[in-house]
């Protein structure tokens, strides 16, 4: 049977790639012996994703290739379906953070087989494997330097364009920053002996980060979301007009005309707010017992984790150069979750509970998933919708209020 001009190109690409030696975007090994390959795997893959040279090129990991320097050929590989689904799973596990996505191919012949991995430049760079930054040198994979890390930031918000959280705030300084709670953050995310290694003075390694612009010497939107102090009034420098992070109402009532008969206002740090926002669903969410048969069950008004999710989502993806707060309206039949700003292109009204991601505030982003508070893009609706209803809840209704608001509406169960 005659190929198809797409399985023509890829063996093409296939065999230029056997031919070549390793290199800054080529790295193979013979035989798919996981447990042996896992950390060669996982650094390579961070280095070709960080792309130290930017050359905006994608990487290949070839595995059933001989990998004699020179060039190597086939080694007899016998290709399994489930050494690529241990890839995956393995990735999916945030081993690479910020996560990364990869590409395969896989070709079989009489020889050998070949599975290729293939992952492109990252513009969330620069990721770290086992809690280090690792850049391709050459035919070698080594931690970044300092400068090197430097780099591959310069590089990225050069060619991606500066967003508005990582623009310097006027009339700031680091002394604006809590370093304890960025201390705090910087060990979950970096190895101690990378850190004890690293010789870099505080301003370079939020600089690193995008949390702070070198040339003002002034934190960006993003380092005072994160990790900025409050001031005495309450209220953080840097968030737009004055605003606090989140502000919590409750109603006695079904409507918003109803008394409130709680107010309260977040104006922590993004660190410190992880555990407000958990404490107030806690202290909010009702339950009831009902019998099922012999078992007795229970049911919550609201899955925790469907609210928590919304609204980690709603601070991720809000406008910050707008002015207002992020509003939670808890009432007696439902929560309602109200943020500034309209959906961020390539997300749109068709699209954006599909799954499309978009990267408003790259850099809080980038912090709120080495904090856990979100996960893969784009997969945070769909688990939602599926807790609610599994809790017994209505689906999450989305409505875009005047092109610049964006207000989620989630229905009690109880």
């Amino acid at each position: 049977m005659q190929a198809t001009r797409e399985e023509y190109s890829l063996s093409k690409l296939l065999q230029a790639l056997i031919a070549q030696p390793e290199g800054e975007r080529l790295e193979r090994t013979a035989q798919f012996d996981f447990d042996g390959i896992q950390s060669q795997l996982g650094r390579t893959l961070c280095a070709f994703a960080n792309d130290l040279s930017d050359v905006q090129t994608p990487g290949y990991f070839l595995i059933g290739v001989k990998d004699d320097k020179a060039g190597g050929g086939l080694s007899g590989y016998p290709y399994r379906d489930k050494d690529e689904q241990k890839i995956i799973n393995w990735l999916s596990d945030g081993l690479i953070r910020p996560e990364v996505a990869v590409n395969f191919e896989r070709f079989q012949s009489e020889v050998g087989d070949v599975l290729v991995v293939r992952i492109d430049t990252s513009s969330s760079a620069p990721h770290r494997f086992d809690k280090k930054i690792w850049v391709r040198v050459g035919n070698t994979t080594r931690e970044a330097t300092p400068e090197q890390e430097t780099r591959i930031h310069e590089a990225r918000r050069h060619r991606a364009g500066l967003s508005f959280d990582c623009m310097p705030c006027p009339r700031t300084s680091i002394d604006d920053l809590d370093k304890e709670a960025f201390y705090s953050y910087r060990a979950l995310t970096v190895s101690s002996e990378t850190i004890e290694a690293n010789q870099r003075d505080l301003p370079l390694q939020l600089a690193a980060l995008n949390l702070l612009d070198l040339r003002s010497n002034a934190p960006t939107y993003a380092g005072l979301v994160c990790f900025g102090k409050t001031t005495s009034a309450g209220y953080k420098k840097g968030m737009a007009a004055g605003a606090g992070l989140v502000q919590f109402d409750q109603y006695d009532g079904h409507t918003l005309a109803d008394e409130v008969v709680q107010s309260l206002e977040i104006n922590t740090n993004l660190y410190a707010t992880r555990e407000k926002i958990d404490a107030l669903l806690d202290a909010h969410i009702k339950q009831r017992s009902f019998q099922m048969g012999t078992e007795e069950r229970v049911q919550h008004s609201y899955p925790k984790k469907a609210l928590r999710e919304l609204i980690h989502n709603a601070i991720a993806h809000r406008d910050y150069a707008l002015g207002g707060t992020l509003q939670i309206r808890w009432l007696h039949d439902r929560v309602e979750i109200q943020s500034p700003g309209a959906l961020y292109p390539p997300a749109n009204v068709e699209n954006f509970q599909e799954g499309v991601a978009s990267r408003r505030n790259p850099a809080i982003l980038d912090v709120m998933r080495e904090m856990n508070m979100i996960e893969r893009r784009g997969s945070g609706i769909g688990r939602v919708q599926f807790w609610l209803k599994q809790n017994g809840n209505p689906p999450a209704k989305f409505e875009f209020l005047g092109g610049t608001v964006l207000r989620v509406t989630v229905r009690s169960a109880v």
